[in-house]
């Protein structure tokens, strides 16, 4: 009998980024992409009317928070100056990244890497990934980009400062999509 196969993640090709761009590297994306429905869109309007919020994707481990989060800055990297993905479960992982930013952006060491970020020409999308910790959000700067950030916590994407979406668990249908990009041989509907 055929063995079934489960594809594992993959390095998708890189975002269209315009040239001079700041940008570091993306984590592991899925060829597999399970499509949400409206969320990406939701994302996007979010991020569109509500610009100095951080928009923050919460959910339970394993829906998908960080594939949407790499899916949207993939679809859309072109149009920001700099992107930078900081895995953010520690305040202290957080502070390191950000770090690494400022020394590619030109922030003296001592520098705050927020003004500095907000007054470069064009705009950042910086994708703040696992945060638990909400010291995480002192760091953020509130103009001249997009925050996206990921959580398993509920009260934070539900704080007044921030813009909440809820990542929820795969549908039926979804379910469906998810295994069978995923596993060979399995019988259709």
């Amino acid at each position: 009998p055929p063995v079934n196969r489960l594809s594992t993640e993959v390095a998708l090709p890189p975002p269209a980024i315009p040239a001079g761009a700041i940008v570091n590297a993306l984590p592991l994306g899925t060829e597999h992409f399970v499509d949400r429905g409206d969320l990406l869109v939701r994302m996007r309007v979010l991020l569109r009317d509500l610009p100095r919020n951080p928009l923050v994707l919460y959910g339970t481990t394993g829906t998908g928070k960080s594939q949407l989060a790499n899916r949207y800055v993939r679809t859309h990297a072109g149009e920001y100056a700099t992107v930078w993905w900081i895995q953010a479960d520690t305040r202290a992982t957080a502070e390191q990244s950000l770090a690494d930013l400022g020394r590619q952006i030109g922030a003296p060491a001592s520098g705050d890497i927020k003004s500095r970020l907000a007054g470069q020409a064009g705009d950042h999308l910086l994708v703040f990934d696992g945060v638990e910790d909400p010291a995480v959000f002192d760091l953020m700067p509130t103009t001249g980009g997009h925050i996206i950030v990921t959580t398993p916590d509920p009260a934070l994407g539900r704080a007044q400062s921030s813009s909440g979406l809820e990542v929820p668990g795969f549908s039926d249908a979804e379910a469906r999509q998810f295994y069978r990009q995923r596993v060979r041989d399995i019988p259709g509907p």
